[in-house]
């Protein structure tokens, strides 16, 4: 959805929830947070855009969402995923470069 005039939508981020420190208290963990008005939780699996836009999109899981207090601005966000590998079928040399050499 476009935001008010026609526009691109607003890239909104918000926590959810109450954090829990790590032992230096540096690393805030959030179980859940909002992102352009979806809501996201650790252990979600996404679809996330690749750089090409002429790439399927990654499959990824949420693995942990936390917010880095010794940095600055939008670098204190962090959500780390866990991308699956794509499924790929291999052609031609690349097949026969793979085969088991009997010897």
């Amino acid at each position: 959805a476009a935001g008010a005039g026609g526009g691109a939508p607003s890239l909104t981020f918000a926590w959810l929830g109450e954090p829990t420190a790590d032992a230096s208290g540096a690393l805030l963990f959030y179980q859940s947070f909002q992102f352009c008005s979806a809501t996201y939780s650790v252990g979600d699996h996404v679809y996330l855009t690749p750089e090409d836009p002429g790439s399927p999109l990654y499959l990824a899981r949420i693995t942990a969402a936390f917010e880095d207090t010794q940095q600055q601005g939008g670098d204190r966000l962090c959500v780390e995923v866990r991308c699956r590998m794509r499924d790929m079928r291999m052609r031609g040399a690349a097949c026969a470069a793979r085969r088991p050499v009997s010897g």
